[in-house]
């Protein structure tokens, strides 16, 4: 075994125990951590057997195992990226819904010495 498919079998082992904890700690959701713990399988299984890639590549009419990886990575790293921007607007419309939510019921009017203190600044 090459010093290369220690160290991803090596970080694929922590990372599935990592996906783990996070599972038990409801840190991330079922979905999420099936997806990872394919992926991080798939990394197992290439890594200790990289004909398999080049065969399932050859497979698809991709011309190498490597290439294959390269292409399967990128998709998987734009989905997360797409996820990620998603998940963000839809936590910064929550915000602003609860920000005005919040200045609606509870204005705050500033009396005369915080008036007074606002255009000292200015």
């Amino acid at each position: 075994m090459l010093p290369v498919q220690i160290l991803l079998l090596a970080f694929a082992f922590f990372a599935l125990l990592r996906i783990g904890m996070q599972l038990r700690r409801k840190v991330c959701t079922r979905s999420d951590a099936f997806v990872w713990t394919v992926v991080w399988l798939g990394v197992a299984v290439v890594s200790l057997l990289p004909n398999a890639a080049t065969w399932v590549a050859n497979s698809v009419g991709v011309g190498r195992g490597s290439d294959l990886v390269l292409y399967i990575g990128a998709l998987v790293l734009f989905s997360a990226v797409f996820r990620a921007f998603a998940r963000l607007h839809e936590l910064e419309k929550t915000l602003t819904e609860l920000v005005r939510k919040q200045a609606i019921e509870h204005p705050k009017i500033p009396d005369q010495e915080e008036r007074s203190k606002s255009k000292k600044v200015l």
